[in-house]
């Protein structure tokens, strides 16, 4: 029997991650940039470190991976899974069936992608490389600006963004970052936190920076921050001193159905 957070002998986030509570899940928000390129200015955090900029209308998509491996019959990527939000923000799934280095049309039309993951499908299964041989990304139709993207080897994205569907909040409770490079240790990036609307206008909600091999966790106050529906919230590089760092950041919180 589902648990309302009163009954619950969890705390709420547990048991919404757990899915005790009807309505609720965890969400996390991760991106990652290796070896970060000298130079590069509000960058999201990303590997392809590039900027990302909300469609003002739902566009067309296609995936392509720069391995023919992964295709549905590779040693690589067969499916993968795909979740955003399309037309009006609405919450929006799709599987799809990789053919390596040949392009595949999306079903559906987005305004953002949030997620992909290599899909370990009941019929084709995967291949035995364990994930995706090549990057795998995700275009605009005709080869236009990217939408989303998985290294190769990672099986998943990091794109350190998430995008609010319509209908849910987003509930922030921390953010999280780290740069590293070996052998500088007067090595510095700056970091920005941006909530984007519907309307694609970027409201910069915390700037940060951050030594090489410094830690920062930023825990919010209770309650954690409402991120409304249809809005964005990415995490961008301000500028790097040098290159070469690795850098990760992300944020969990849990997205709740709006009553």
């Amino acid at each position: 029997m589902p648990l309302s957070s009163h009954q619950s002998v969890l705390d709420f986030a547990s048991a919404a991650g757990a899915g005790r509570i009807p309505g609720n899940s965890v969400v996390t928000a991760f991106g990652h940039i290796n070896n970060a390129g000298a130079g590069i200015a509000n960058v999201n955090l990303w590997q392809p470190q590039v900027a990302w900029v909300l469609p003002s209308s739902p566009v067309g998509i296609e995936y392509v991976s720069t391995s023919a491996s992964d295709g549905v019959a590779g040693t690589g990527a067969r499916k993968i899974l795909v979740i955003g939000v399309g037309p009006g923000f609405a919450l929006q799934i799709e599987t799809v069936t990789m053919n390596g280095t040949t392009v595949v049309a999306s079903a559906y039309t987005w305004l953002a992608i949030n997620t992909m993951v290599v899909f370990d499908d009941a019929t084709t299964g995967f291949g035995s490389a364990m994930g995706n041989v090549g990057d795998i990304s995700a275009k605009v139709t005709g080869a236009g600006a990217l939408h989303g993207f998985i290294t190769a080897a990672k099986g998943v994205s990091q794109h350190g963004r998430y995008t609010v569907p319509a209908g849910y909040s987003w509930l922030v409770n921390n953010f999280f970052f780290l740069g590293n490079k070996a052998g500088s240790p007067t090595a510095s990036y700056d970091t920005d936190a941006i909530f984007v609307s519907p309307n694609g206008l970027l409201i910069y909600g915390l700037p940060l920076t951050a030594q090489n091999g410094q830690a920062l966790t930023i825990g919010l106050p209770k309650p954690p921050v409402p991120v409304s529906e249809k809005t964005t919230l990415m995490f961008r590089i301000a500028s790097v001193s040098t290159g070469g760092l690795n850098i990760s950041g992300g944020c969990t919180g849990i997205l709740s159905a709006n009553v």
